[in-house]
């Protein structure tokens, strides 16, 4: 095994599982991480445990930890990670991204503004994102269903009545107050978008979509108090109806997948760089277990000139990785946990092919190092 330092930055799921797991292969890790206890028990359900079985089978450092009941997972990995001989810690915050090391940032979305700048850099203007969005949520909404989503039309006067609305409310983010100012025809396109409603295509109208606590109203991204919020609900025809949620924009630090990664995680700019965790939209813990661990086996492929690899077809942590080049910018920030990971996973077989996956991996491995050792003699 080559002498390679891999750098990682933060030490949440992502970042530690990737640390233990480079750790188990003798690579020296230099983790760069402000600690701050999270003792929160992760949510178990059926989905939970189906993926919890399969990082097993796949050798997951951190999924070895805990029982399928997932209880202080996040305090273990940081004791694992302190007491790890391979394993450097650094706490405090890190001043500069190396570009010419192998490096994983698993920050999650929670970076300066400092920090920000160097990860735009490193993917390029406009595919990293400073604000999330929070889309309001309604119940007691009159609505016409079309497939997934549901539809209300609005005029193009109530259209002209918010424009003029918001231009009381400048802004410089991506957001309804920005689009107002540059005229009703922008606020329609990003906003205000055609539907089929009643067989018929209505040119301008609000979409919505359900979930479990109400209905999303899609495509509303806004910086207005609830006070205003609620006065541009009544210009645009939500009048009288409950809000359970009002919207916001969240300063966190995220990136597009599909055009800022490979299947890898590999940066698509510089191959020394790998994205994982709530970094790349990643909503839950394991699934940032998941990304941290195949980014790991990655950055060892890498440091060794091997090929890259991506988790074997016809499992959930290789629907979670394809998950991921489906979401859209704003749109979506988080994998949903819905069918579209589980679809088509026969779970027996999924176990099988994860374990031959990790036993065809440490064979490569222990072959190439066999034929180092015997070179070097």
């Amino acid at each position: 095994m080559k002498t390679n330092i891999v750098n990682i930055i933060g030490g949440g799921y992502a970042g530690c599982e990737a640390a233990l797991t480079l750790s188990e292969y003798g690579v020296e890790v230099h983790l760069f991480d402000i600690f701050s206890p999270n003792q929160n028990q992760i949510q178990t359900n059926v989905y939970t445990k189906r993926l919890h079985q399969e990082l097993v089978a796949l050798g997951s450092p951190s999924c070895r930890l805990v029982d399928d009941n997932l209880t202080n997972l996040r305090q273990k990995l940081r004791e694992n990670v302190e007491k790890n001989a391979n394993i450097k810690l650094f706490n405090g915050k890190i001043g500069e991204i190396s570009l010419n090391e192998p490096t994983i940032i698993a920050t999650g979305s929670n970076t300066s503004d400092e920090f920000f700048l160097q990860i735009e850099n490193i993917v390029g203007k406009n595919r990293a994102y400073r604000w999330q969005p929070i889309f309001p949520v309604f119940k007691q909404l009159k609505l016409t269903q079309q497939g997934e989503y549901y539809y209300l039309a609005i005029s193009h006067e109530q259209i002209k009545q918010a424009q003029l609305f918001l231009q009381n409310f400048p802004s410089k983010e991506e957001c309804i107050e920005k689009w107002a100012s540059s005229g009703v025809e922008l606020l329609k396109a990003k906003c205000f978008k055609p539907g089929f409603i009643d067989g018929k295509i209505v040119p301008t109208c609000l979409k919505f979509k359900k979930i479990e606590s109400g209905m999303l109203l899609q495509n509303f991204q806004t910086q207005l108090s609830p006070q205003d919020q609620q006065k541009l609900f009544d210009i645009i025809g939500l009048k009288g109806a409950q809000v359970v949620e009002y919207g916001s924009l969240k300063k966190c630090t995220f990136i597009s997948p599909a055009s800022c990664i490979n299947a890898h995680l590999q940066s698509q700019n510089n191959p020394n760089i790998f994205f994982v965790g709530r970094l790349i939209l990643v909503g839950g813990e394991l699934e940032a277990v998941a990304t941290g661990f195949l980014a790991a086996l990655n950055v060892l492929n890498m440091i060794e000139g091997r090929r890259l690899v991506k988790f074997p077809h016809g499992t959930m942590c290789a629907n979670i990785i394809d998950k991921l080049f489906s979401l859209d910018g704003f749109k979506q920030l988080q994998i949903d946990l819905d069918c579209d990971i589980i679809k088509n996973v026969d779970q027996n077989s999924a176990i099988k092919k994860l374990a031959s996956f990790k036993e065809d991996f440490d064979a490569r491995i222990s072959w190439y190092n066999n034929l180092c050792s015997k070179k070097r003699w």
